[in-house]
């Protein structure tokens, strides 16, 4: 087996799964606090990720609702921009099952 094949298959795996769990967050915002016990900035591979995540940190701690658009407004003009109003906006489809999941604890 090719390790670069490997690499490429486990990257895109983490990469799904991290748009799982920033999904079920956008979902169900209460998880964040739940989340945020295990995770850090310095978890998340994808950079947009990482960016979408401490947006949420910062929401989360000056007590505001975590949303797409507050997310958006949150980040600097360059951090929006790699992160992608689009992107940002269709995490919550990739979420359903997860929030669905958890919801379910």
């Amino acid at each position: 087996m090719n390790p670069y094949e490997t690499a490429d298959r486990v990257a895109e795996r983490t990469v799904e799964a991290e748009r799982a769990v920033l999904g079920a967050i956008l979902i169900s915002p209460e998880r964040f606090d739940d989340a945020v016990e295990v995770l850090t900035a310095d978890h998340w591979f994808r950079l947009a990720h990482r960016l979408i995540w401490q947006a949420m940190a910062k929401a989360s701690a000056a007590g505001q609702t975590i949303d797409p658009l507050m997310l958006l407004g949150a980040m600097s003009p360059k951090d929006a921009e790699e992160v992608g109003s689009a992107y940002l906006f269709g995490l919550g489809d990739g979420g359903v099952i997860v929030a669905e999941t958890l919801a379910a604890d």
